[in-house]
């Protein structure tokens, strides 16, 4: 089932979110990223404007924006976990996904999600968004599922000899394809041509092609 949160532009849902907790690597995106995490936990974010100044009625507002969020989020939960609440601390059983902070103010709706897995991340958001593919898994893992880790380069694109990764189960592969800036919870090593490495725990990530992002 598909949960997309916007109604399209009717919601004007914007997403930003500020996570420390969750892993080792501050996430504090200005546009829209998705963070991941070695165990494989996902947040999502991205940024639109909530600014109904342009329009002589209001086409939507804050509390017609938290009920569409947790309406989506519960339904989702009953179906991936059979709970059927949207916040984490309404429960004592672990949420596939979960609201952490929703609001609006100064025109733009901050919302906090917090995903289980890779696979509700995807579930939940519809593989016809903006991102239509996405794991984590050790280097060792992906080599033995058929990932070739052959060909990845630095940062500045030189070569990489990923030989011993590849054995390894300290460095990590996100498999991902899609347009998006994504944040993983490490430093990353090697990246396919074509990702650009905007710093040590981020990269940017277009064209809708799978690629590969390893780290530790």
């Amino acid at each position: 089932m598909r949960h997309r949160f916007g109604r399209g532009a009717a919601l004007g849902l914007a997403l930003l979110l500020t996570l420390t907790g969750c892993g080792s690597v501050s996430f504090e995106p200005e546009a829209s990223a998705l963070y991941v995490t070695k165990e494989g936990t996902v947040t999502g974010a991205e940024i639109e404007s909530f600014d109904n100044s342009a329009f002589t009625e209001a086409r939507y507002d804050e509390t017609e924006l938290t009920e569409f969020v947790e309406e989506a989020v519960i339904s989702y939960n009953k179906e991936a976990c059979g709970q059927e609440y949207a916040y984490a601390e309404d429960t004592e059983e672990a949420l596939a996904v979960s609201v952490e902070k929703l609001e609006v103010a100064d025109a733009v709706a901050t919302l906090y999600l917090n995903y289980a897995s890779c696979e509700d991340y995807l579930a939940f958001n519809g593989t016809d968004e903006t991102v239509t593919e996405l794991s984590v898994q050790t280097a060792a893992d992906a080599v033995t599922a058929g990932v070739s880790l052959d060909g990845l380069v630095d940062g500045d694109g030189a070569a990489v000899d990923t030989s011993k990764m590849q054995e390894s189960t300290k460095y990590y592969v996100v498999t991902i394809a899609g347009e998006t800036d994504l944040v993983v919870d490490g430093k990353i090593a090697a990246v396919s041509e074509g990702v650009t490495v905007t710093d040590k725990h981020t990269v940017t990530v277009s064209g809708g092609e799978t690629v590969y992002i390893v780290f530790k």
